[in-house]
């Protein structure tokens, strides 16, 4: 069979260091998550937060209150919006419950809280 059939991976810039980002990407800011101090970079323009790892651009695995698909963050005119997605536990920024399913516009510094996680954003 010739060529990657529908449903596969393929891997790029294997044994490289780098990520390869496909599709529109943009630099939307980005999360610190204060429990690891990861930083989650926003870099496509849907970009969705959850824990279901199929369907999420990051998933959160360890905390079970968090739902599938929790929020997502969009670029529109280089400024950044997060909208929950019907969350059960909903999304917060600096500590204001978000109404589901409507964007909110994020500043930089702005504390973001999915569920329990917190997460400071940064608009770089």
């Amino acid at each position: 069979m010739g060529g990657a059939a529908t449903g596969e991976t393929s891997v790029l810039n294997t044994g490289s260091e780098e990520t390869t980002v496909l599709g529109n990407s943009v630099n939307a800011g980005t999360l610190r998550r204060s429990k690891t101090g990861e930083q989650i970079s926003i870099n496509t323009s849907d970009f969705t937060i959850g824990k279901e790892m199929s369907r999420v651009n990051y998933c959160i695995t360890d905390n079970t209150s968090v739902s599938r698909i929790h929020a997502r963050f969009v670029n529109h005119n280089g400024f950044t919006y997060i909208t929950d997605l019907g969350s059960t536990n909903g999304t917060f920024v600096n500590g204001r419950k978000l109404t589901p399913n409507s964007e909110t516009q994020l500043n930089d510094g702005d504390k973001v809280t999915i569920a329990d996680e917190k997460f400071t954003y940064s608009a770089n």
